[in-house]
């Protein structure tokens, strides 16, 4: 077993690390060392704010409020977990909400679900949602300059390729669209 203070340590390092990799936008490497560190300590508030804002920006809202709702059952009455679970909550309430508004083709209304949301967050999933909802308007052109910043951002983000793809098509840009497309 682990002395205490070579456990500290650990579990410092680990968070540390994740809070590094969180600013690298390296979500996934940042999720596994919050989850090194919450092994060694389930305490420790920082991991699960890091890991539930790394979940966030991947879009993952329903696995960042699980993550913070656990924060809250591991340690007792925390205002910073409270206040981000609350967050956390409305941004996957509202992502919800702009999903189905899209599914029943209320593009003025997804898109400014969307758009409030872009106010409190910067995930790429959000992004592309709004990029979608414009096309449904036909701005094109305003669906290509959100794609295009999510691509710039992560180059291998396979729906922002989708959604850019689709906008060049929508467009009359068939040749790079089938490009893209593919």
């Amino acid at each position: 077993s682990l002395g205490s203070g070579k456990k500290n340590l650990i579990t410092s390092l680990y968070a540390n690390r994740a809070a590094c990799r969180l600013l690298l936008k390296q979500y996934s490497q940042c999720i596994r060392d919050c989850d090194s560190c919450l092994a060694e300590d389930k305490t420790y508030v920082k991991a699960y704010l890091r890991k539930a804002k790394a979940q966030t920006q991947l879009g993952l809202f329903s696995n960042a409020c699980s993550t913070l709702e656990e924060g809250g059952r591991n340690v007792s009455e925390d205002p910073k977990l409270a206040q981000q679970l609350a967050h956390c909550y409305y941004l996957r309430d509202e992502f919800k909400k702009g999903t189905t508004l899209m599914f029943s083709k209320q593009y003025t209304n997804a898109k400014a679900t969307f758009s409030t949301l872009l106010s409190t967050t910067t995930a790429p999933k959000v992004i592309l949602a709004l990029a979608r909802a414009e096309l449904g308007l036909g701005s094109t052109d305003k669906a290509l300059r959100l794609s295009l910043q999510v691509n710039r951002e992560d180059d291998k983000n396979a729906e922002g390729f989708e959604v850019r793809g689709r906008a060049m098509f929508f467009g009359g840009d068939f040749e790079n669209a089938n490009s893209l497309l593919r």
